[in-house]
Parts: structure tokens; C-alpha cells; sequence
């Protein structure tokens, strides 16, 4: 077994050590990823509802899965065509064990990577890797908020020592002004950058570069079909590249070395799914992989043609050599515990599921607003009795979930955090009265 070599694939970073057939194992503290057991959806952004362009790796550092998504405004009032679209951030979603996901909240740093709205930009797609002891981050970014698919777009590159905050590094210079979704691989000491060219009829473009700062562009390499979200990954003896057709589906090709003879493989993901909120077409995928195994995060459009969520399946080989994968294979969802049952939450608290609809707070028609300060680390160690929050903070605590969430969200231990500001359809508060002894 050879050293650590980690790598971008498309809108998914893993890390890796190779063995002797040039397949990855597992990295030393890595769990194997329990897809047999993962919630459908996996995610979704409880901010905006819009969770998509995955990117999923296992974190070094924080001991956890963590996937970075295209956090788009998918419920934004009095929307302007495809503004929704625009002034997005790039959210976080973690998970210790591959399971239970809770929101991360935004990445932040230069160029106005945390404050799209205030700067006047939008970042998509992003892509993450872990090299030298550091994140690495690949990512769009357009240079308005605008109501139809105009503007600027090029490809940035950041760093940083936590994978949160990050340090703008450069901006790549590519084949065009208008080029997106960056997918990037090591191939002996050179390192590729596979992107949809918009300016090239939205074809997958390449550069390569001998240290992620002087880039060189080769030129097209699939051209077959307009596409987007090109994603590389060394698998089973040979490289393989997935690209969202659209209508067309999830089209996958093979090359033995990489570089030149892609040959189209097969589609994935293009027919209806069995599970909650994964009947639509699968797009923009990620890729986790773990040994021979790969598993395909991807993106579900499930409501107003606009609210994505997550979701996760795994990719195999039959017996023709084609790719293949069945988004149903583990539809059979865990049963809830029963009534009074004692369970402890991912906080180590204990709690007695009740009847559904007694004493509900936040959890039925809105998410509720509280006045509670919002701390991330707060409830890590919260006071035994009536927990308020930090003395100090910019952002309050809402609870629960709303029509626009689904069930797991609609629990009253499900808190994240908005600003005082905040306003939307699927949020309400509690007006209460301190009443005389």
C-alpha cells in the first residue's frame, strides 16, 4: 500500500491510498459508508432548500464526512426569473458517521465567498480536496446576481487550514470566460482540471498544471452531447468521467489512461425513484470512493421546479463491464421507535417520543423563530435546565420544521440558525403571556 494521495473528482473530493491495482482503500480513520442505512434524502438545506452540485470527502482533521453544495435561494419571494439561482453560497453539511447530517452553516473568506449578496456574485459548484495538509477549494463564481444565465463565470481557487474559512489563491485561466464546474486529478506529476466550457457550446474543456498555480488548457475532451458538471475518478483498473446531460441523464465514460480515448460507458439515474423525494432525475453528482466501492451523491429536484434535496446510491459493475446503479436498492427505511421509547439524540441527550401531535413547538404547519442566541458549539455542553443560548450573538435559534421541510426536520430537536431579519412562507413564532399568580 502506497502513501496518501488525495485528489478532487469533479464535484467530489476523496481521499486515498492505492493499492496495487490502483484502486483506493480507505484513509487510517475513515468508516466504511453505511449506505445500507442512509436516510432518504440524505440532505437538505434547511436555510433555502436548495442543496445542490455536491461535493462530498472524509474530513481529516474534524474526523467526519462533509459534503460542500451550491446553496441556492429555492425559495426566495417574489423570485425574478433566475435570480434564485444567483447570490448563493457554498453550504456545509457533516456527518460522523454517514447517517445522521446536520447543517454546517456557509463557507467563508476572500473575494466575498461568504457574502455573495453583499459583494454582488454568485459561487456554484464546488470542489473540495485535502493535499499537503491543507483544503483545497476549486469553485464557480459569477460576477452578478442576474434574472436570466448571463455573465462572467470563471473558476477560483482557495485554501485553508480548517476547510471553513478560506484564502483566495487564484482565479484559473481557462479556455473562456464563461467556464464552470471544476473536477480535478492527478495523473503521474501532472494535475488535470476537467470544466464545462459555456463558452465552447457547454462541452467538457482540460488544462493541466505541474502545481496547482501555472495552468496550461489542452482543449475538448467530450463533445458527443452539451453537458455540464464534468467528475474524474480512478476506478476498477481504469479512469472513468460522469457528466449531467440533462434530459439526456447521467452519462458515464472510460479512458485506461485518463488523458485521450474516453468511450461512453453508460447512463445512470435518468428513470423515476421509489424513495422519499428522489422521483426526479439525478443531477450533478458527487463521488465518495471507498476501495471498489463508489457511491454517487446526487442532486433531486422536488418541488416548484425548484427545492433540490440530496441523495445517495451506489455505483457498480454487471457483468458486460457497464456501470450501473440502483437508486431503490436500500428504499426499506429504519422504523421509527415506539411510542415512549427512550432515545438519545447525536447531543447525547434523552428523549421520549410522545404521540405525534401533543405538545408540539416548531414542528407542523413553520419552523419556529426563537428569541434564543444562536451559538454552533453551544449545545455541546448545554445547561441541564431551559437552555437560552449564548449571551452574545448576531443569529437566533429556529426550531423545528415546516410545510416546505420533510419529517425528519419537523422535529422540535431540530435547530439551526437564521438572523433576526429572516422572513419566509414556512416560518412562524409562538406568542406567549407571563400570566399574574
Amino acid at each position: 500500500m502506497s502513501r496518501i494521495l488525495p485528489f478532487l473528482a469533479g464535484a467530489a473530493a476523496v481521499l486515498a491510498l492505492w493499492g496495487a491495482d490502483g484502486s483506493a482503500a480507505f484513509a487510517a480513520d475513515e468508516p466504511p459508508f453505511p449506505i445500507d442505512r442512509a436516510a432518504a434524502p440524505l440532505f437538505d438545506d434547511p436555510v433555502w432548500h436548495g442543496a445542490a452540485d455536491p461535493s462530498v470527502l472524509w474530513n481529516p482533521l474534524a474526523r467526519e464526512f462533509t459534503i460542500y453544495y451550491t446553496q441556492r435561494r429555492a425559495t426566495l419571494q417574489n423570485s425574478n426569473g433566475v435570480d434564485w439561482v444567483h447570490g448563493s453560497a457554498i453550504g456545509m453539511a457533516t456527518s460522523k458517521d454517514g447517517v445522521q447530517w446536520k447543517y454546517a452553516g456557509i463557507c467563508t473568506g476572500d473575494e466575498g465567498l461568504g457574502t455573495p449578496m453583499d459583494q454582488k456574485c454568485s459561487w456554484w459548484a464546488p470542489s473540495v480536496m485535502f493535499n499537503d495538509n491543507q483544503f483545497h477549494l476549486l469553485v464557480s463564481c459569477v460576477d452578478g446576481i442576474y434574472a436570466d444565465w448571463t455573465g462572467k463565470r470563471t473558476i477560483k481557487y482557495f485554501i485553508s487550514q480548517n476547510g471553513k474559512e478560506w484564502k483566495y489563491r487564484q482565479t484559473l485561466p481557462l479556455s473562456s470566460d464563461n467556464c464552470i464546474d471544476p473536477c480535478v486529478h492527478k495523473i503521474g506529476d501532472q494535475w488535470f482540471v476537467w470544466y464545462k466550457d459555456e463558452g465552447h457550446e457547454s462541452k467538457t474543456y482540460a488544462a493541466t498544471s505541474p502545481d496547482l498555480q501555472s495552468w496550461k488548457v489542452r482543449g475538448p475532451v467530450i463533445t458527443d452531447v452539451p453537458h455540464e458538471a464534468p467528475l474524474v475518478w480512478r476506478w476498477q483498473k481504469a479512469y472513468w468521467l460522469i457528466v449531467d446531460a440533462w434530459d439526456k441523464g447521467l452519462r458515464i465514460y472510460r479512458s485506461d489512461d485518463g488523458i485521450a480515448g474516453w468511450q461512453y460507458n453508460s447512463t445512470i439515474l435518468i428513470e423515476p425513484g421509489k424513495r422519499p423525494k428522489d422521483a426526479g432525475r439525478g443531477g450533478h453528482p458527487g463521488i465518495l470512493l471507498q476501495g471498489n466501492r463508489v457511491f454517487v451523491f446526487y442532486q433531486v429536484v422536488y418541488a416548484h421546479d425548484r427545492e433540490t434535496v440530496l441523495q445517495v446510491a451506489e455505483l457498480e459493475l454487471d457483468a458486460a463491464g457497464k456501470a450501473v446503479c440502483d437508486r431503490d436498492r436500500h428504499a426499506a427505511k429504519a422504523q421509527a421507535p415506539p411510542e415512549g421509547a427512550t432515545i438519545t439524540n447525536s447531543l447525547g441527550m434523552k428523549l421520549v417520543r410522545i404521540p405525534a401531535g401533543e405538545f408540539q413547538m416548531g414542528s407542523g404547519e413553520s419552523a419556529m423563530d426563537l428569541d434564543d442566541v444562536y451559538g454552533k458549539d453551544y449545545y455541546a455542553n448545554p445547561p441541564a435546565d431551559d437552555p437560552k443560548g449564548p449571551d452574545t450573538g448576531t443569529e437566533r435559534v429556529m426550531r423545528g420544521g415546516g410545510w416546505s421541510g420533510d419529517a425528519r426536520h419537523c422535529r422540535s430537536a431540530n435547530r439551526f440558525a437564521v438572523v433576526p431579519s429572516g422572513r419566509h412562507s414556512n416560518i412562524g413564532f409562538r406568542v406567549a403571556l407571563t400570566a399574574d399568580n
